[in-house]
């Protein structure tokens, strides 16, 4: 069995000096590869793109409490590896969320009967609660995603029919990490926001089945990632009003929503998909800003292009090599307007 969960952590630090594009454009980062003497001039590109918020992802151990490297699984030593980077971040005002994920295998474990899902779901709790005490409050972090994507089966061992079952499991896991989260930033006497996993797109049959199981005491925003939008400006509306019309359904109409997650894929080399990339960063915050205002964060996917096994994963504003797409000048742009 394997002995770790993944955990991505939410996480924000005051920003100061970054707006524009009505605050609404955020970015998927993962500087986890990146060696301490790279820091500052990443967090100057940073600076320079313009985004209200970061997205970045953290692997913990929960049973030791070390988080680990993304690439090899051991523990690393945060203070030194990470907390020179997140000081970076500061010191320009950017802006910086993280995500916790428990990790495929231990929720196949307990679909197993390794242990069950009240057993996970507490274990999970206690390493939310510990780390939001230990390590989140003390940098200002406020907050906190619980899980990314577990009504797709890529990250959830069980099929999509079986939609009931697993939103009954994922919320014996979200309503105790929810609870234990909230009380320590109770405690802390500061605000919170502490929300639900990002759903694998505009999921209204997953979202109800959560909300049949109690969602809506255990999440201060619905998060969603909206890649049915099919890189369409029209489908926007239509797409988020299928969400809202389940929030109003069970009287969370006027909730806010966090899109930690969406954008446009463009192969290096083709010039129509790029240039489409580029003209859908611009049009899909315009479009969100006058049709859809209970979209609070869109979070543009991603930095860079990276590899999923041997397959391109191209919806990055920069290639593989590093080489700038156009949507990376057009992400430069659209997080100038709109000042607020």
């Amino acid at each position: 069995m394997l002995k770790y969960v993944i955990i991505a952590i939410l996480l924000v630090t005051s920003s100061t000096g970054v707006s524009g594009s009505w605050r609404l454009l955020g970015l998927n980062i993962s500087p986890q590869w990146l060696q301490p003497h790279e820091y500052e001039s990443y967090a100057d590109e940073i600076l320079g793109l313009g985004p209200s918020i970061v997205r970045w992802n953290f692997n913990i151990d929960p049973f030791s409490g070390y988080v680990l490297d993304p690439v090899t699984w051991t523990p690393v030593d945060f203070q030194s590896r990470y907390v020179p980077l997140l000081n970076a971040f500061s010191a320009r005002g950017i802006e910086v969320s993280i995500v916790l994920i428990v990790g495929r295998q231990q929720i196949d474990d307990a679909k197993h009967g390794h242990y069950s899902f009240d057993y996970l779901g507490q274990a999970y709790a206690d390493t939310c609660a510990q780390i939001t005490r230990d390590w989140l409050i003390p940098s200002g972090i406020r907050n906190v995603e619980l899980g990314n994507e577990y009504n797709d089966d890529a990250s959830w061992p069980d099929p999509y029919s079986n939609k009931m079952e697993s939103a009954q499991q994922y919320m014996k896991m979200l309503k105790p990490a929810y609870t234990a989260v909230k009380s320590e930033y109770n405690k802390d006497g500061g605000y919170s926001h502490v929300m639900m996993m990002g759903l694998s797109m505009c999921d209204s049959d997953y979202l109800n089945a959560l909300y049949l199981n109690g969602l809506q005491s255990y999440t201060d925003k619905i998060n969603f990632h909206p890649y049915d939008f099919y890189e369409t400006v029209d489908n926007i509306g239509p797409k988020v009003n299928e969400m809202l019309t389940v929030m109003r359904r069970y009287g969370d109409g006027n909730k806010q929503i966090w899109l930690t997650e969406y954008g446009a894929q463009a192969t290096p080399g083709n010039q129509y998909e790029m240039d489409k990339q580029a003209v859908f960063v611009h049009t899909s915050i315009r479009t969100m800003h006058v049709w859809t205002p209970q979209i609070q964060r869109a979070f543009w996917f991603n930095l860079q292009d990276f590899m999923n096994g041997d397959m391109p994963v191209q919806y990055g504003l920069k290639d593989l090599n590093f080489h700038r797409k156009p949507s990376y000048q057009a992400f430069i742009e659209q997080a100038a307007e709109g000042d607020s």
